[in-house]
């Protein structure tokens, strides 16, 4: 049940909500509605209102946000949230589930801290309310939002952490790797967290059940972290290596080839399946792929030569387009597999 400050009829947010949905592919239509409207919305016209216009194409998006109206929207939100609910969210939502929806919507938006700081600070304040009472979809929404508008809401990652085992047990793998990602980007150690993610159930789960960007999420949140995840390695080598590097992106299967070696894991099955398919990485968009699997590939000494021949091949481009440390990793490579070549003869 939706708590309405306003005691108004059911018909009439259920009316609310019809119109934004009416409006929902023209964003100038929607924010002249919401603007004129929301003096009398409640939690879930808030929330729908601000998911569809963060499902906008990001072209209208960037349009939108040179529009005033956006900013007094967002304005009016803070004080829905705040000041009118007395700095209780309780009050302007019974369940967090609308809450965590309005600031995973912020996020999408990529709306300045500055603007929705007042929301943001909230949320963290009450967070034990949020965690206690939300879905693992809700915390993983929430925890997701705060890093991706880089705000550090250390109460809320307190209270992730407290709540690990719960998460762990009831969540699907995308919200436990949203959670790891997010504690790993706001720089949030939550042991207990990557404690209970490093058991083996946990492990197989997110290997079987997870998509390649869950994987890879899991596994660089550890390594950015320091924490272990031999399991997660384990599951991936037995049972997974080769689905991650056929159907992943360049920087999923980069960026899981740097955790094993960021960590020391064993990653044989991961680099035999990258030995055979290179192109999978190396014929990214980005630099900085190909430097992170090259590096990866050296620091554990795997030989993969039709890999290295495949890197070498985009030296030059690494060279013109990537980083000072892209350059390096990739020298630092080919210098190891040049000296196993001396070593060898």
């Amino acid at each position: 049940m939706v708590q309405d400050p306003y005691n108004l009829p059911k018909k009439h947010y259920m009316d609310a909500n019809r119109q934004i949905s009416i409006r929902s592919t023209d964003w100038r239509q929607l924010l002249s509605y919401a603007l004129s409207a929301c003096s009398t919305f409640n939690a879930v016209n808030w929330s729908t209102a601000l998911s569809k216009l963060g499902r906008m194409q990001r072209s209208s998006v960037d349009s939108m946000k040179t529009d005033s109206r956006y900013y007094q929207l967002i304005s009016y939100l803070c004080k829905a949230m705040t000041m009118d609910v007395g700095n209780n969210l309780e009050v302007f939502a019974t369940t967090p589930q609308a809450i965590a929806n309005i600031v995973h919507s912020l996020a999408k938006l990529h709306c300045p801290v500055r603007d929705c700081k007042p929301i943001l600070a909230a949320v963290n304040q009450q967070a034990t309310w949020l965690v206690e009472s939300g879905n693992t979809l809700d915390i993983a929404n929430l925890a997701w939002a705060f890093a991706t508008l880089g705000f550090h809401a250390d109460h809320m990652f307190d209270e992730i952490e407290k709540h690990a085992a719960f998460l762990v047990t009831s969540g699907e793998a995308q919200h436990i790797a949203n959670v790891s990602w997010a504690a790993a980007t706001l720089g949030h150690a939550c042991p207990l967290l990557f404690l209970e993610m490093n058991e083996e159930k946990c492990a197989d789960f997110i290997v079987k059940e997870g998509t390649p960007q869950a994987i890879a999420n899991t596994a660089w949140a550890a390594a950015t972290l320091g924490h272990s995840c031999s399991q997660l390695f384990k599951a991936l080598d037995d049972k997974c290596s080769q689905f991650l590097v056929e159907t992943g992106k360049p920087q999923e299967i980069a960026n899981t080839a740097w955790a094993a070696a960021t960590l020391g894991e064993n990653a044989t099955g991961l680099f035999r399946a990258i030995e055979a398919s290179p192109e999978c990485v190396v014929e990214s968009h980005y630099t900085v792929d190909v430097s992170h699997t090259a590096w990866a590939c050296g620091k554990l000494q795997y030989d993969c030569p039709t890999l290295m021949k495949a890197v070498d091949n985009q030296s030059e481009r690494v060279i013109l387009e990537g980083s000072t440390q892209a350059i390096s990793n990739v020298a630092m490579c080919e210098w190891r597999e040049r000296r196993s070549d001396e070593y060898d003869e």
